[in-house]
């Protein structure tokens, strides 16, 4: 008979920490690329995004933001390749790099 005792002290906190760290890689890889397609005049839209404490969600503050986001508006996107609804755009053309981020299924 083998019997063997395996000491976990201190594990669950290490696995915590790597989780959230790698939460944190990911968010901020997801606010990098889709920053590329958020539309820009003066660029304060790209600098006014934050990621959420928990890095679980990712915001961009300015008041006219969502009004920009849905095109509720007349608005006239200069930059080559910004426009509306740019979440759904750097998803489509970025996923698979996320998914690489976190090594497993990414919807």
């Amino acid at each position: 008979m083998l019997n063997v005792r395996v000491n976990f002290a201190g594990i669950e906190r290490r696995l915590e920490r790597n989780v959230e760290r790698g939460k944190f890689i990911l968010a901020s890889q997801v606010l990098a690329d889709t920053n590329n397609y958020v539309p820009e005049l003066s660029g304060d839209l790209k600098r006014y995004a934050n990621i959420s404490n928990d890095n679980e969600s990712i915001t961009w503050t300015q008041p006219y933001a969502r009004f920009q986001y849905y095109a509720q508006g007349n608005f006239n996107y200069t930059k080559p390749g910004t426009g509306p609804r740019w979440v759904d755009v750097a998803k489509s053309r970025h996923v698979d790099s996320w998914r690489r981020i976190v090594g497993s299924e990414f919807r």
